[in-house]
C-alpha cells in the first residue's frame, strides 16, 4: 500500500488547441479586429465597402470573416 507521501498528483490538463476565428463574425468582433468603432463598421457596410448579412428577423448583423480580412491592405 502506498503512503500519502508516495502518491503523485495527476499531470496538469493540456491546454486546448487555439480555435480558428469563426467564418461569420459580429459587428463587435469586426470592430475589435480592425481596431475601429462599431459606428465605423456600420459606415463601411452602409457605403458598400463590406457586405453585411442580416440574421433571422434582421436585428442581428454578421459579416464574412474573409470580407473583413479583405479590407486590410498591406502598406509599403
Amino acid at each position: 500500500m502506498l503512503s500519502r507521501t508516495e502518491l503523485k498528483p495527476p499531470p496538469p490538463p493540456e491546454a486546448p488547441p487555439p480555435e480558428a476565428p469563426p467564418t461569420w463574425v459580429t459587428r463587435d468582433w469586426t470592430a475589435d479586429y480592425l481596431g475601429v468603432t462599431i459606428r465605423t463598421v456600420d459606415r463601411l457596410a452602409a457605403n458598400g465597402d463590406i457586405q453585411a448579412y442580416r440574421v433571422g428577423s434582421g436585428r442581428s448583423t454578421r459579416f464574412r470573416r474573409d470580407d473583413v480580412e479583405a479590407l486590410l491592405i498591406p502598406v509599403g
